[in-house]
Formats: C-alpha cells, sequence, structure tokens
C-alpha cells in the first residue's frame, strides 16, 4: 500500500507551512503566555515543585510542554520563546496531519475536498496571529480531534485531555452517547474522568497547596469583557477590572441575575444538549455527525460561557475547516472568516485599545460575537438536523 500523498494535498500543506512560517518569524512576543510558561520552566529547573513553590494554573500533562526547552538548555526568554514556538508549530502539524489522515483514509474524502480544508486551516490559524504558537491551546485540538478519527481510544483521549486541560471530556461524552446509544451510558461515563481524577487527587495530596487551589481559581472569574455576555455593557462604557490575568467587568455593575445566568446558562444548555444526542443517537453515526457533533460541543461552549479568550478558537479550528470543505456554504464561509478576522482585529491589532474601550475596537469585537451567535445558531440547527436524518 503506498502513502505517497496526490500532488494536491501536498500543495495544501505547503500552504499551511507557509502561513506558520509567516507566525514563527513574523511574530514577535505580544501580551504572551511564553512570559510565565519560562518563569515555571525556570523554577522547575531549579527543582523548585510545581503547585507546591509555584503558581500553575493547569493540570499536570500540560506542563510537558512548557518543560521542553530546558532540555534545550533554554536559558533566556528569547531562546525559550524559539524553542516553544517551534514546538508548538510541531504540534500545529501533527494535528493537521490526524486531520488529513482521518479525512483520507476514513471518510474517503476525495484530494480537492482535503486541499480545502487545509486552506482553511492555514487560513484560521493565520488569522490567530501571536495566540496560535504562544498558548498551548492547540493541545485541546489534537486530543478532541483524536476522539474523531480513533473512536477506540476515547476514554484515554478524555482522560489524557482532562490532564492537559480541562475541557476535552465534555465532547467525549457526547462522542459516548453517540457509541452507546443510551446503552451503558451512565455506567461507562465515570470512566471518561475517574482515572485523570485519580492522578489529580494524588497531586493533591503530595502538594501544598495543591492543585486543585489553582485549577478552582478559573470558577472564581467574572465576566471576560471578550465574551458574548460582556458585550452589552463593553457597548455601554462597562467599568473593567484585572482578575487572574484577563480583564473582566466589574461584578457589582453587573445585575446578579445576569452574573447568575452567564455562569451557569451555557452548562445547562450543554446538559440539553447531551440529553438531546442520547435520546436520538443513530445506531451508525454518519460521518457529518462526527464532523458536527464536537465542533457543536465546542463552539456553544464558548459562545455561553462567560470566560472567553480569544485563544479559545485555537480549539474549533480542525472542525470548522473541515466542516466547511464539507458543507461549502456561502454562510459558513463568511461567518467563520468574519469571527476570526474580528478575533484578529480586537486582540493582535488593537487589545489594549479595546480595554480602554476605544468605539472602533469595542464595536469590533461586539460584531465578533454577534456573528459568533450567529455561527453557533448555523452550526447547532445543522448538528440538529443531522442527527434527526442519520
Amino acid at each position: 500500500m503506498s502513502y505517497t500523498l496526490p500532488m494536491l494535498i501536498r500543495l495544501g500543506f505547503l500552504i499551511l507551512i507557509a502561513t506558520r512560517l509567516v507566525i514563527l518569524f513574523g511574530y514577535s512576543a505580544y501580551i504572551t503566555d511564553v512570559s510565565l510558561y519560562f518563569d515555571q520552566a525556570g523554577k522547575a529547573a531549579m527543582g523548585l515543585k510545581t503547585y507546591t513553590d509555584f503558581f500553575y494554573p493547569y493540570p499536570p500533562l500540560s506542563l510537558a510542554l512548557i518543560y521542553f526547552p530546558n532540555l534545550f538548555g533554554a536559558s533566556d526568554f528569547w531562546t525559550y520563546r524559539g524553542i516553544f514556538t517551534k514546538e508548538l508549530f510541531a504540534l500545529d502539524l501533527l494535528v493537521a496531519a490526524l486531520m488529513v489522515w482521518g479525512a483520507r483514509k476514513q471518510w474517503k474524502w476525495s484530494e480537492q475536498k482535503i486541499f480545502t480544508a487545509l486552506c482553511f486551516y492555514s487560513a484560521f490559524g493565520l488569522l490567530q496571529g501571536h495566540l496560535l504558537y504562544d498558548r498551548i491551546d492547540l493541545g485541546i485540538s489534537l486530543f478532541v480531534l483524536s476522539m474523531v478519527f480513533l473512536p477506540k481510544h476515547l476514554i484515554a483521549a478524555s482522560n489524557f485531555g482532562m490532564l492537559f486541560k480541562i475541557v476535552p471530556p465534555i465532547p467525549a461524552a457526547f462522542f459516548l452517547a453517540l457509541q452507546q446509544r443510551g446503552k451503558n451510558f451512565w455506567i461507562r461515563l465515570p470512566a471518561l474522568i475517574l482515572p485523570s481524577i485519580a492522578v489529580i487527587l494524588l497531586i493533591e495530596c503530595t502538594t501544598n497547596p495543591g492543585i486543585l487551589k489553582y485549577l478552582f481559581e478559573h470558577q472564581q472569574r467574572g465576566i471576560q469583557i471578550e465574551s458574548v455576555w460582556a458585550t452589552p455593557f463593553m457597548l455601554s462604557h462597562a467599568s473593567i477590572t484585572t482578575n487572574y490575568g484577563a480583564q473582566h467587568l466589574v461584578d457589582n455593575t453587573v445585575p446578579a441575575l445576569y452574573l447568575m445566568l452567564s455562569k451557569y446558562l451555557g452548562w445547562l444548555a450543554l446538559g440539553a444538549l447531551g440529553l438531546f444526542t442520547l435520546t436520538r443517537a443513530p445506531k451508525k453515526p454518519s460521518q457529518r455527525l462526527l464532523l458536527l457533533t464536537p465542533l457543536m460541543v465546542l463552539i456553544v461552549f464558548l459562545c455561553t460561557q462567560r470566560v472567553l479568550s480569544p485563544q479559545f478558537f485555537i480549539w474549533l479550528i480542525p472542525f470548522l475547516s473541515l466542516a466547511c470543505a464539507e458543507f461549502k456554504s456561502p454562510a459558513l464561509w463568511g461567518l467563520s472568516f468574519g469571527v476570526y478576522t474580528l478575533t484578529y482585529i480586537g486582540f493582535d491589532i488593537g487589545y489594549w485599545e479595546f480595554v480602554k474601550l476605544s468605539p472602533f475596537f469595542v464595536n469590533a469585537v461586539a460584531l465578533r460575537n454577534l456573528l459568533l451567535v450567529a455561527l453557533t445558531v448555523w452550526i447547532v440547527r445543522r448538528w440538529i438536523f443531522t442527527l434527526r436524518s442519520t
């Protein structure tokens, strides 16, 4: 069996690499998390203990990415960042390779269709700008994409994903619902998280103040100014505070009911969609359903949660790229490019102006959020239609 890639797919990878070289060599550090990673990696190199001697806000598996530059003796920030961004570049190519392999070998897509997906993948990633390689969020894309194309390893992907960042078990639960079709779902559901919880509790028992203190700090955040929930307040010149490294609305300027809804309504929506999946799961999920399910879960999460950082859009890139190649819908294409272009404007070009409530950038992010809501509605409707008709 030959594994030689067709010429058009090779061209797609060349376009992808060209766009990523722009990011690698054309973008310097800008509102970067790498300075935090460098500091933490340096402390670990001195023998200090994570979750005891220094703050780290994520589960332990993500430390592998952060400590990797230490293997090459990265003793200054710019050397560290150079190695870190190239590490993320390799991870980016791995996500793209898995996307192409699954579309070609499992879904039997044509080379033209795969080329289209690679072009969208290249464009959406380029529009993430500084965010793409200065954050660790590509790991989320990899773990969730593996649930689509390596379904036999769903439990492993969910648990390893949870040990990287907390999000992957959410789409994993939807995939389990599709696999089980309601049979033994509740019995198998704990397996998606219990092994990783055991690891986290073990770390909690051997560290002080412990991992849970830092993980639960995310729950203490208010309404982040980039979120859909913040939009009406930003348009009316909201009061802003900095909390846990991000900018949020001042809680006492927001009605209590609105605060409560922003905290819980998104989870209720995902729960309702999960129950709908359980009751409607077909005997054999179609290719389109397997594609739309993680995209639907992730974009509903982004649209309804009150914490929305621009790097979260990295999670969507492989799934949205595949969807754009599959559906060839002008509405889907226009909404997708609108969301990513305006995210680029709101963060890469004018984030600090946005924080200062500059009308142009506030309106740009507000329009982005309006398009995000429209894109979410488009995807959820298409997902419901596909689920019912499969």
